[in-house]
């Protein structure tokens, strides 16, 4: 079941990412923001199952962006590794290895 903590810290993250007006409508919120206020741990086990769908929707949101920019990174890193190999740079080739590598290359470019 969810506590208070737990929906306060899935709040701020969606906040914090920009999802939660962007994915999640005024019944869904509204939901989230009451639960917060009302209740310490859900006991009900309809109320949780909705948090969770919530919860679902609000990962999925912020997944979309990270997977997105894994897959334009992974490229990107590639282009670097090449050059960086190109200037002599022999521990370039466990670049591409690295997941946030990718994922900060990835976002850099998308958000600019």
């Amino acid at each position: 079941m969810f506590s208070r903590t737990e929906l306060v810290a899935l709040r701020r993250r969606a906040v914090r990412r920009g999802i939660w007006f962007r994915a999640l409508g005024r019944i869904e919120r509204a939901t989230i923001d009451l639960s917060i206020r009302c209740v310490k741990t859900i006991r009900s086990v309809m109320l949780a199952q909705i948090v969770a769908e919530i919860a679902k929707k609000i990962e999925h949101a912020a997944s979309g962006f990270l997977s997105i920019a894994e897959v334009v990174g992974r490229e990107l890193a590639e282009r670097v590794v090449e050059l960086a190999l190109s200037w002599g740079n022999g521990e370039a080739s466990e670049w591409k290895d690295d997941i946030g590598f990718a994922r900060y290359l990835g976002a850099a470019s998308l958000l600019t």
